[in-house]
C-alpha cells in the first residue's frame, strides 16, 4: 500500500504501471477479478493523467517525466495512437525544460532515488517515438534533435547495444522521411534514404534478422528480447515500405521504379510474416499495438501492388510467381486479426480484416482479367446504413478516410472510349455500392447507385464536363459539413485507424492531387502516379531478370 506521504508523481507512476500490467489480461480471463480489469486500468490511468501527467505544477522531476511517458505507452497499448503522439509531445517539452536534450545535463530532480534512470537514453527514446508516430499518422514531428555525443559513444556491434544502434539509425531515417514528405519530391533523396536503411540493416549481426520464434521457452528474459527484436524488425521494414510506397503505382517505359516496387512489396511480406508469428503467440493487444496498424499498411500495399500488376497486363511481371504465396500470407494475416479481434473485442483488427478481405476479393477478380481503377474522391459518400462485410456483386468499394477524402476502387467498364464513359457517368448502375468507413465501420451498403468512374490506373485527366454530379468549385477542400469528421484526438473506438489510413493513401496517391485548369477541366495529378523529373534507381549489381517493360 502506498504511504500517505508519497509524492503524487511516484504514486501516479505506480498507478500507471499497474494500469499497463492490467492491459495484458485478455477479456476471457477477466472473471478472475472482482471487477473487469479493463475498467480498473482505465480508472487508474484516468486519475493519474488527470491529477499528475497533465498537471503542470507537478512537472519538473524525472518521476513526472516518466509518468507522461507511461501515459503515452498506455494510450499506444489501447490503440489510441493520436493521444500517444500528444503525450509524447508533452514529454519532449518537459524534457527540454529540464535540459535532458543537452549532453551536459543540469542537476535533475529525482524523487524516487531507488530507480536508475538514464536521461540520454530517455531523450533518444522520446525522439524515436515521436518521429515514428508522426510518420505513420501523417502528423508533423516535434523537430527535436538528438544528442550527437550520445550517438557517437555507442559501441559498434556489441551484444546488448546493437539494437540501440539500429534504433538510432531508424530515428535518422524517419527524420529524413518526414523531411521528404514536407519538401519537393526528388528521387535522389529516396536513393540516399535507401542507402541509410541498408547501412542500418548492416549495423546488427545477420542472425538479428531471422524470424523470431515465440513458441520457444523463456530463459533469461529471452521472450522479452525476442519481442524487442521483432518490434525493431517490423519498424525497419515499415520504414522501407514508407520510403518506396510513393513509387508503387508509378509506371515508366524504362522501368525506373521497379526497384522501389520490389522493395516496398518485399518489406510488406516481411512485416506480415512477423506479425503473424508475433500475434499468434501474443494475441493480447496491449503488447506492441502499433504493429497492428503497420500490418494493415503492409497488407494494403501488397494487394494494391498486385492490382497494379494486373492492370498493366504484364505477361512476365515480377509478381506472377509470388501471387499465390502473397495471397496465402495475407489470408493468414486476416485470420490472425480475426482471432485477435474476437479475443480482445477489438474493432480496429476486425475492421482491418474486413478491409483486407474486400481487397483480396477485388484482386482475385482483377486477376481473372477485369480492369479495376483506384481514385480519390472529394465528395462524401453517405455511410449511414448498417455495417457489414458482405460480397459486393458490383465490385465497387469506397473507403472513407477522415481529413483526406474517399478512395474508390471499382471495376472498369470493358469499353473505355469517351462516349461510353460519358453515358455511364450520366446513367446510374443497377447495383449498390459498399463503403468502408475507416472511423467506425467496416463495409457499409449505402443503397445508392454506383457510377463508373474514368480510367485512372496509371495517371490521367478527368473532364468534369462528363461528370455533372461533381462540384469542381468545392472539390479541393473537405468541409466539416460535408463529411462528419471524428474528433482529432478521438479514441480507437470512434476512429479505428487513427489516421494511419490517411497517411498511407496520402503517401501512395499524394495529399494534393487535384487541380483545376482555367477552362474548368479538373486534373488528378497524383504524385504516386507522376514520373516527372525523377530518375529510377537500382543499386549496383541489381538484376532486371523477371522484370518487364511497362
Amino acid at each position: 500500500m502506498p504511504h500517505p506521504s508519497m509524492h503524487p508523481a511516484v504514486l501516479a507512476r505506480q498507478m500507471l504501471e499497474m494500469a499497463l500490467m492490467l492491459q495484458y489480461f485478455p477479456p476471457p480471463e477477466s472473471s478472475k477479478f472482482s471487477e473487469d480489469p479493463r475498467i480498473i486500468n482505465r480508472r487508474l490511468a484516468d486519475e493519474a493523467i488527470k491529477l499528475v501527467t497533465t498537471n503542470e505544477e507537478l512537472h519538473g522531476t524525472m518521476d513526472a517525466l516518466e509518468c507522461i511517458m507511461l501515459e503515452a505507452m498506455y494510450h499506444s497499448n489501447h490503440g489510441n495512437l493520436r493521444r500517444a503522439w500528444l503525450a509524447t509531445r508533452r514529454s519532449i517539452m518537459v524534457a527540454q525544460m529540464m535540459g535532458i536534450d543537452r549532453w551536459r545535463t543540469p542537476h535533475l530532480l529525482v524523487i524516487d532515488t531507488s530507480r536508475s534512470l538514464q536521461p540520454h537514453y530517455i531523450w533518444h527514446n522520446l525522439i524515436y517515438t515521436d518521429r515514428f508516430l508522426s510518420l505513420i499518422l501523417g502528423l508533423p514531428s516535434s523537430g527535436a534533435t538528438p544528442i550527437p555525443e550520445f550517438e557517437r559513444q555507442l559501441p559498434k556491434k556489441q551484444s546488448g547495444t546493437s539494437w540501440l544502434t539500429l534504433e538510432l539509425k531508424h530515428s535518422q531515417v524517419a527524420h529524413r522521411l518526414l523531411q521528404r514528405r514536407n519538401g519537393m519530391e526528388d528521387y535522389n533523396v529516396t536513393q540516399e534514404i535507401d542507402t541509410m536503411l541498408l547501412d542500418a540493416a548492416r549495423s546488427v549481426p545477420d542472425e538479428f534478422w531471422s524470424l523470431p520464434k515465440f513458441d520457444e521457452p523463456d530463459t533469461n528474459n529471452s521472450a522479452f528480447w525476442r519481442s524487442i527484436r521483432a518490434t525493431n524488425q517490423v519498424k525497419h521494414y515499415s520504414l522501407v515500405n514508407c520510403l518506396h510506397l510513393p513509387y508503387l503505382l508509378r509506371e515508366d517505359p524504362n522501368r525506373r521504379y521497379e526497384y522501389s516496387k520490389i522493395a516496398c512489396l518485399m518489406a510488406s511480406r516481411e512485416i506480415i510474416r512477423r506479425y503473424n508469428s508475433f500475434r499468434n503467440a501474443k494475441p493480447v493487444l496491449s503488447c506492441c499495438r502499433p504493429m497492428d496498424f503497420v500490418a494493415l499498411i503492409a497488407a494494403l500495399s501488397l494487394m494494391i501492388g498486385h492490382l497494379n500488376m494486373h492492370q498493366n497486363r504484364a505477361p512476365y511481371g515480377f509478381l506472377q510467381h509470388q501471387r499465390p504465396g502473397d495471397r496465402a500470407l495475407v489470408e493468414q494475416l486476416a485470420e490472425t486479426m480475426d482471432r485477435v479481434a474476437n479475443l480482445n473485442e477489438d474493432a480496429m483488427t476486425y475492421q482491418s480484416s474486413c478491409l483486407i478481405r474486400r481487397l483480396m476479393h477485388i484482386e482475385a477478380d482483377a486477376f481473372q482479367g477485369h480492369c479495376y481503377l483506384t481514385e480519390k474522391l472529394h465528395n462524401a459518400v453517405d455511410g449511414g446504413a448498417e455495417d457489414r462485410c458482405n460480397k459486393d456483386e458490383c465490385h465497387v468499394l469506397h473507403i472513407f478516410i477522415p481529413y483526406y477524402g474517399t478512395i474508390k476502387i471499382s471495376r472498369q467498364s470493358p469499353s473505355t472510349d469517351v462516349t461510353t464513359r460519358k453515358d455511364l457517368a450520366n446513367s446510374p448502375s443497377q447495383c449498390s455500392e459498399n463503403v468502408a468507413d475507416s472511423r467506425t465501420g467496416c463495409v457499409k451498403n449505402t443503397g445508392q447507385k454506383a457510377f463508373v468512374a474514368p480510367y485512372l490506373v496509371s495517371t490521367g485527366n478527368i473532364d468534369f464536363s462528363l461528370h455533372p454530379d461533381v462540384d469542381i468549385n468545392a472539390i479541393d477542400s473537405l468541409q466539416p459539413a460535408t463529411i462528419p469528421y471524428p474528433d482529432l484526438t478521438a479514441s480507437v473506438d470512434d476512429w479505428a485507424f487513427q489516421g494511419v489510413d490517411t497517411a498511407f493513401f496520402g503517401n501512395l496517391i499524394g495529399p494534393n492531387a487535384y487541380s483545376v485548369a482555367e477552362n474548368g477541366t479538373g486534373s488528378w495529378e497524383q504524385t504516386a502516379f507522376s514520373s516527372k523529373g525523377t530518375e529510377g534507381y537500382l543499386p549496383p549489381n541489381a538484376s532486371h531478370f523477371g522484370m518487364t517493360n511497362s
